[in-house]
């Protein structure tokens, strides 16, 4: 039997135990902090915490404790050791997302403050940097794409392109035509019966401007302030493709009339337009013609060897033949064809490589290159210039200099790789147009992005090592090597009122 005392003390016992357990427990657990957000002295002998986020700490030098009073040393010590004494362990904090502050690039603009970095960095002259002048505007570069775009339509009367870009890169590219798989030689370009809905183009074509929006490859996943670039002013249908189509908010168009020439369509994609607040503008070309010519990239060598090789068809031509005639009642006319001077899809990608050439600032050597998917969906373009936020104006462009730092090449990324890094998806299984072999460099970034396959147009740097770097490389990876052969050397693209001659 127990007495009633000698039960209360062995409840203080325990009581006195368990108190001395948790100040141990607390006691560790304030080391732990102290250690983790050491006290540090800033120049203006201010004690902050090195691992705080917060804006007072970082954007107001003068901020002190409390009342500007000091910490008190007694407060830092523990069993009689001054921690302010002593080397705490080191703990790497990693701030939530709530804690860490976005950056932001801010790219040096000032033309001064660049010229002193390059001039007290390298001792380079900024003066002494020439830029190619007569490279084409964004603007112009845009609405020449839709052009050459209406070149792959194979209406015989109105041919249209049209271009998507947000942010100045290209993002889906349509020109108007019949569905996928529809034979362009057998369905109807021209009304031949006047009553008959079904004898004419109309229950057929899908126009430019809804092809590109169809062509994007990541659907309304992008903010506001894409910009459409069209041949001809869009028609009530496309207007409503337009006005769905959430992030398109400007509409830059060549030609006044409306791809059917209809002036009643034409009223009412105005008004769908101005009721959901696109803003629409007519394109003011700052050239009136762009010239794509593949002989700039070919040495007179290869001009000789290389010759002009006319397209190649193969169709199902009896067999769409006879579903019209079954379905639609429409007996084919040889004499209704389509549009003959249809740029290939070969054609079209290396010229599409070539007119980004165009936007190129360096004096010597222009190059583009064009990334297509297996559906030929364009992927990316690019073309040889400095990286984002880089003045074209200050860094070098020649090929010669006092050392290697005053000239193009340890700062120019080529167009192979800015095509991969423009890249709207993954490059996997791709084809790249481009007017040069691809150097070493570029051949590596092409393997990586597994890109299956290279169409080049000029081969002239062959005996180059880096030319036999690239080749083994490309060869030990598996990827197809192509020299393009074209259909026809140029191509000239009207811009402005000039663009109804096609």
């Amino acid at each position: 039997m127990r007495l009633r005392g000698q039960y209360n003390k062995s409840i203080h016992c325990k009581l006195i135990f368990h108190s001395a357990f948790i100040r141990y427990i607390l006691l560790i657990l304030a080391l732990q902090l102290i250690t983790a957000f050491p006290i540090t002295m800033n120049n203006k002998g201010d004690k902050r915490g090195s691992s705080c986020f917060c804006s007072s700490c970082d954007d107001d030098e003068n901020t002190t404790t409390p009342n500007n009073k000091s910490i008190d040393r007694a407060q830092t010590t523990i069993n009689g050791t001054s921690l302010l004494d002593q080397q705490p362990t080191v703990f790497l904090v990693t701030p939530s997302s709530s804690q860490r502050r976005p950056l932001t690039r801010k790219p040096l603009t000032d033309h001064q403050a660049i010229s002193s970095l390059l001039h007290d960095t390298i001792q380079y002259d900024t003066s002494s940097s020439q830029k190619r002048e007569t490279f084409l505007s964004w603007e112009d570069y845009f609405m020449s794409i839709a052009e050459l775009s209406a070149r792959r339509s194979k209406d015989p009367e109105t041919p249209s392109g049209a271009c998507l870009v947000h942010d100045q890169r290209v993002i889906a590219i349509g020109y108007n035509g019949f569905p996928m798989h529809c034979s362009d030689d057998v369905l109807p370009w021209q009304q031949t019966t006047k009553d008959h809905w079904l004898h004419g183009p109309s229950p057929y074509v899908v126009h430019a401007v809804a092809n590109a929006v169809l062509n994007r490859r990541v659907p309304h996943k992008r903010g506001p302030g894409t910009i459409l670039y069209t041949r001809h002013f869009p028609c009530h249908e496309c207007a409503k493709v337009i006005a769905q189509t959430s992030d398109i908010t400007t509409v830059v168009y060549a030609l006044s009339t409306t791809c059917g020439s209809d002036p009643d369509s034409e009223k009412a994609s105005r008004i769908m337009l101005q009721l959901a607040g696109v803003h629409v503008e007519q394109h003011v070309p700052s050239t009136p013609l762009v010239e794509i010519d593949f002989r700039t990239a070919l040495n007179p060598t290869e001009q000789e060897e290389i010759q002009p090789v006319p397209p190649l068809s193969s169709d199902r031509k009896a067999e769409h033949v006879e579903l019209m005639q079954r379905e639609a009642g429409y007996h084919f006319i040889q004499s209704h064809k389509r549009r003959r001077n249809v740029l290939t899809w070969d054609d079209y990608f290396m010229a599409l490589a070539f007119l980004t050439a165009q936007r190129s600032k360096d004096p010597n050597t222009t190059v583009g290159a064009c990334i297509v998917d297996s559906r030929r969906h364009i992927v990316g373009l690019g073309y040889n210039g400095f990286p984002a936020g880089c003045s074209d104006d200050v860094l070098p462009w020649h090929r010669q200099g006092a050392s290697a730092l005053h000239t193009k090449y340890m700062y120019v990324c080529h167009a192979e790789v800015n095509a991969i890094l423009n890249a709207q998806e993954s490059c996997e299984g791709a084809t790249i147009y481009v007017a040069l072999f691809p150097c070493h460099a570029c051949a590596q970034y092409i393997i990586q992005s597994r890109i299956a396959k290279v169409v080049y147009a000029s081969d002239q740097y062959h005996d180059t090592e880096s030319a036999r770097a690239s080749r083994i490389l490309l060869q030990m990876a598996g990827v197809e090597l192509q020299q393009y052969r074209p259909s026809q050397w140029n191509w000239t693209l009207p811009l402005g009122s000039d663009a109804m001659m096609i």
